[in-house]
């Protein structure tokens, strides 16, 4: 399964809600908190089910997942491209 299978078919998420995903959604902390908690809990969701599945390359603990250019690379989606707003999961 690819990360973009696993992604789409997670709860409440929707082609609309893939925009949001893919776009830096950290002002909607503020101006949207259902929206903001709704986007973290997607990619935590989604995050955890591609380690867990092994989905995900060179991430050998299910502890620790490195957020850096090769994991953005991984989770990139055409036409979203990479995230913008991975960090406000992370924090």
């Amino acid at each position: 399964m690819s990360f973009k299978e696993i992604l789409s078919v997670q709860k409440n998420v929707s082609k609309d809600r893939l925009a949001a995903l893919y776009a830096d959604f950290r002002h909607l902390k503020q101006y949207s908190p259902e929206g903001y908690d709704a986007n973290v809990q997607v990619w935590i969701s989604a995050l955890s089910t591609a380690v867990k599945d092994g989905v995900l390359e060179n991430n050998d603990s299910v502890l620790v997942l490195d957020i850096n250019s090769q994991l953005l690379s991984q989770v990139s989606i055409a036409p979203w491209g990479r995230p913008h707003g991975l960090g406000s999961v992370m924090v």
